[in-house]
């Protein structure tokens, strides 16, 4: 079954909230690509930068830093 970007992204957030954060990283980038194939970058961008804190949780800085370049164009 293939799940809505919104729905992606509700379960990232309940993953980051069972400090699940691979699970959560893993949801949050499957929401952002599914939100930029349905053409609506701003709610990408918000997945991007949900990624961006959990992969700040999971200490990998480089990644989180990369994740959101280019989001501030869109907010």
């Amino acid at each position: 079954m293939e799940h809505t970007a919104s729905q992606l992204s509700e379960q990232g957030i309940s993953a980051f909230q069972s400090r699940s954060y691979e699970e959560a990283a893993d949801l949050f980038q499957q929401a952002a690509d599914a939100y930029q194939k349905d053409y609506k970058p701003l709610d990408a961008a918000e997945a991007l930068n949900n990624l961006s804190v959990v992969l700040v949780k999971l200490k990998r800085a480089e990644e989180a830093l990369a994740a959101v370049d280019g989001t501030e164009k869109i907010f």
